[in-house]
């Protein structure tokens, strides 16, 4: 007899289990459950819920595939990742405050776009490494490209790796 992982975290959390968090928190644990045999293995999971803006970096070469199909990792083509790899970390978005995208910016080799987010009423969880990520794609309608200019330490960033 297995146990039912709603139930245990409902009544952990004094919710319901049709909770939304409760059902969100069971989704990110099944994803854990399936990926576990891959070395996918997260320390801690954190499920919230995020409000106001947040922010997304990615390379250039993925400007006009945003723009219209917004941020969805399935779409990932030939142009690397934030962070030189060829296919998604995760299955889902990272997202970031502004003050702290920067970090992401100075990975890459090229000046990466920099996307701000609407992200009123989407679920983040943690992903492996502890950054925040949501599994669900973010339409083009919530986005608008920042200017690097609104990204504090972007532009001080870009500049110095050109010395």
């Amino acid at each position: 007899m297995g146990i039912d992982a709603s139930a245990v975290i409902a009544d952990t959390a004094s919710r319901g289990a049709s909770d939304p968090w409760v059902r969100r928190v069971v989704h990110s644990l099944d994803a854990e459950r399936q990926k576990s045999g891959h070395g996918w293995r997260r320390g801690r999971i954190e499920v919230v819920i995020a409000s106001g803006k947040l922010a997304h970096a990615t390379s250039r070469q993925n400007r006009e595939s945003i723009q219209t199909h917004g941020l969805d990792w399935r779409l990932m083509g030939g142009a690397r990742g934030i962070a030189g790899s060829t296919a998604p970390e995760v299955e889902g978005i990272y997202l970031d405050t502004i003050d702290a995208i920067s970090f992401f910016t100075r990975m890459p080799d090229d000046d990466p776009d920099v996307w701000i987010v609407d992200a009123e009423g989407i679920w983040l969880e943690t992903g492996p490494e502890g950054f925040l990520f949501t599994s669900e794609p973010i339409p083009a309608s919530r986005l608008r490209l920042a200017d690097p200019r609104e990204v504090p330490g972007y532009v001080e960033s870009r500049t110095r790796r050109h010395w």
